[in-house]
């Protein structure tokens, strides 16, 4: 799948870079990025397959070919009635992988992602108080629309958007 290589080649170096950084990371591993349908509940390399669902970012260690471990995951998923918006949710880094600019060069991903489908805008949700995300957000490109207190969970939650 072109797009799958077109970010693979794009993003994996800076991400094995910054991985090879974590303490306990294997010397030889590789990176793929995993896809999960919400129909079909099986993992995919995303050169194989790709479209809205679960993301996951992974090691894979070469002498047995199984994934290692999770670094980072996340969600597409198509704003219900309407198909030109995505939704980016529930992204995450694993804590070992935190602070390395793992979640800059994801968020990067998610918009490649998303315009590779043929999505005009992305949103998402965040807590205001998560500084890290906020700088990520601010460096690529997105903006802040609304801000609102999450009556459910006492947050203050920013709602924010990027154009495609």
């Amino acid at each position: 799948m072109q797009v799958h290589e077109a970010i693979m080649k794009k993003y994996i170096p800076t991400l094995e870079k910054a991985i090879k950084s974590v303490e306990g990371t294997p010397k030889a591993f590789s990176l793929d990025i995993l896809w999960r349908s919400y129909e079909i509940d099986e993992w995919y390399s995303t050169a194989d397959k790709m479209g809205t669902g679960l993301y996951s970012l992974v090691i894979t260690t070469p002498k047995t070919g199984k994934t290692k471990q999770e670094v980072a995951r996340w969600e597409l998923v198509q704003m219900k009635n309407c198909c030109g918006i995505c939704v980016s949710t529930a992204a995450q880094v694993r804590p070992a992988y935190r602070n390395k600019g793992i979640g800059l060069v994801l968020n990067q991903i998610r918009i490649d992602l998303a315009r590779s489908m043929g999505y005009s805008l992305v949103f998402c949700t965040d807590v205001v108080s998560n500084e890290p995300q906020q700088k990520i957000l601010k460096a690529n490109g997105w903006k802040r629309v609304h801000t609102f207190l999450n009556k459910g969970s006492g947050n203050v939650v920013g709602l924010h958007v990027i154009g495609l």
